[in-house]
């Protein structure tokens, strides 16, 4: 079909003169790594996209479990990482703007999608400003670490030199003051000092949060990676593209909603695949199912740690490349959580991909 739709566009291209492209054009990058040009008239989270190409008098329908990539701009360049204000998020990425306030729990940050909410668990680092001093080497402790900049004197030199320092312990608020909890360990095993301290927000520049060590550092529900033009990196469920707007899912923050000039590219992973509707998603944990909402219906951690794919073919059952014990297996789901295994094919040396045939066979990819 694809192939199709590429020739007819060769040939109707060929009748014409080439029009100059728009600087603003909607481009799809699809897994056999072609590429359509075009007007992305309607993206539904149930899983189909329709783009009218100009040489094609019917518009054309994808599932979204063909593209790698949608990109809506001709700029090549990659944009630069965010400077000033933002959050580091856990498992990569990051969101610029003003960290509006802390709570212990909850930062609100005012983003290019509008104020989000990002809980602590969540949360790499919280960074309020860029420092000019080198920061300090930092020790290896289970507690928060806020970074601050401060005025050093130095004898006989008129101009104060500037130094990073750092505290240990827990961020308590960020309003306009940080509110920081500051442990010291006590000399020769004796007992900490714990201070609470106000510091002004002009001379904190990073805050770096502690977190347990998990077993999920990506957070459930990983289908895209979408990169903004303003720098931002985070991870969503596309839910839908018209003219000019595009809608996402975020497992971190909720539903936003962004002008399609904001979006510099939304690159599609092997390891979420939408199908009928709904998102399969493998993680370290096993295999889960989400509707269109978001929503968990169908979680598998008896087995398939870390699979490479897992595919819901048209019977019900979900098909799994699992490089950890080398097979590819068909499960059958039963209820919320658990499946039986419809058959199971051993010996595949580190299976990376696979994908029932409509002859009925399974291709694998190693």
């Amino acid at each position: 079909m694809i192939a199709r739709v590429l020739l007819l566009a060769l040939l109707a291209g060929a009748q014409e003169p080439a029009k100059p492209a728009p600087e603003t054009v909607d481009r799809l990058f699809l897994q056999d790594r072609s590429e359509l040009r075009g007007e992305i008239l309607e993206c539904s989270a149930a899983g189909r996209l329709k783009l009218r190409i100009p040489e094609l008098d019917r518009p054309v329908e994808f599932g979204l479990e063909e593209l790698a990539r949608l990109r809506f701009t001709t700029d090549e360049a990659r944009p630069a990482l965010p400077g000033g204000e933002q959050a580091r998020l856990v498992g990569g990425g990051s969101i610029s703007g003003r960290v509006r306030s802390f709570d212990g729990e909850l930062a609100v940050v005012e983003s290019a999608a509008g104020a989000l909410k990002l809980r602590r668990r969540d949360l790499k680092a919280l960074l309020l400003g860029t420092p000019e001093a080198p920061l300090p080497e930092l020790r290896d402790d289970k507690r928060d670490i806020l970074i601050r900049e401060i005025e050093k004197k130095v004898e006989g030199v008129a101009k104060p030199s500037r130094e990073c320092v750092a505290d240990y312990g827990f961020l308590r608020s960020i309003g306009d003051k940080v509110g920081f909890q500051v442990v010291t360990p006590g000399e020769n095993g004796g007992q900490d000092k714990v201070e609470e301290k106000e510091y002004d927000r002009a001379v904190v520049r990073h805050v770096y949060l502690y977190r347990e060590s998990s077993g999920r550092d990506f957070p459930s529900g990983l289908f895209a990676k979408v990169t903004l033009k303003n720098g931002d990196r985070w991870v969503a469920l596309l839910q839908g593209v018209d003219k000019t707007r595009v809608k996402f899912f975020s497992h971190l923050f909720g539903f936003v909603e962004l002008a399609k000039e904001q979006v510099h590219t939304i690159s599609f992973t092997q390891q979420a695949q939408l199908t009928g509707g709904n998102l399969l998603v493998t993680d370290a944990s096993g295999i889960h199912e989400y509707d269109a909402r978001g929503k968990e219906i169908w979680t598998y951690t008896q087995g398939a740690q870390s699979s490479s794919i897992a595919r819901k073919l048209p019977s019900g059952t979900v098909l799994v490349a699992d490089p950890n014990t080398n097979s590819v297996y068909e499960l059958r789901p039963t209820g919320r959580s658990g499946g039986e295994t419809a058959w199971r094919m051993e010996d595949v040396q580190y299976p990376k991909d696979a994908s029932r045939l409509d002859n009925g066979n399974t291709l694998v990819a190693e």
